[in-house]
C-alpha cells in the first residue's frame, strides 16, 4: 500500500517498469539485452466523462499525488494510461473499483447485551478504501457521528439501535 500523498508519477514509473521487464522477457526468449529506460515524462491520461457529453481530456499526472489521480479516475466512465515504452506505447484502460464493505464486526450483541454507559464497538473492513464512517442512531435519531465506537446513554433505554 502506498502512501496517497506520494508523486503518482512514481506510481507510474514503477508500472511502466514493471511492463518493460514483461516485454523484454517476451522478446528475448532467454537472451540477456539491455531493458529500455522508463520515462513517465511520456506517460499520458485520457480521461472520458461520465455523461460523454465532452470529448475525452488529456491531463498531465506529474503534478498530482496517488490520492488526486486515483481520485479523479472515480469522477470519470472511462480512464486510459498511454505509456511510451522504448520505441511503442502501452494503452492501459484503467477500472474503477468502488469503495466497498466487505465486512462489519460487532464486539457485542445488539440484541441483548446493551447496556447504558457500556460502550458500544464495530470494526469495518473496506476495499478501495482507507476507512468507513460510521454513524449511530437511537430510536431512528442521530446519536453519533464517524465514530465505530459508542456509549449509549440512560436516555437511549428501550430504543432501537442501528448503524450505517
Amino acid at each position: 500500500i502506498r502512501d496517497g500523498a506520494e508523486e503518482v508519477s512514481k506510481c507510474l514509473k514503477r508500472l511502466e517498469l514493471s511492463l518493460i521487464k514483461k516485454l523484454s522477457k517476451k522478446k528475448t526468449k532467454g537472451k540477456k539485452q539491455k531493458v529500455a529506460q522508463a520515462s513517465t515524462s511520456s506517460c499520458i491520461v485520457m480521461l472520458q466523462n461520465k455523461n460523454k457529453s465532452e470529448p475525452a481530456k488529456e491531463i498531465d499526472p506529474q503534478t498530482m499525488s496517488n490520492h488526486q489521480f486515483w481520485t479523479l479516475s472515480t469522477t470519470t466512465s472511462s480512464m486510459e494510461l498511454r505509456l511510451k515504452i522504448g520505441e511503442g506505447i502501452a494503452t492501459l484502460p484503467v477500472e474503477c473499483n468502488p469503495p466497498t464493505i466487505y465486512k462489519v464486526t460487532a464486539f457485542e450483541d445488539f440484541d441483548c447485551d446493551v447496556f447504558p454507559q457500556v460502550p458500544l464497538v464495530v470494526r469495518v473492513d473496506t476495499l478501495f478504501s482507507t476507512r468507513a464512517m460510521v454513524d449511530w442512531y437511537a430510536g431512528g435519531e442521530p446519536v453519533c457521528q464517524d465514530s465505530t465506537c459508542y456509549v449509549p446513554t440512560f436516555e437511549d433505554a428501550g430504543k432501537s439501535l442501528a448503524i450505517i
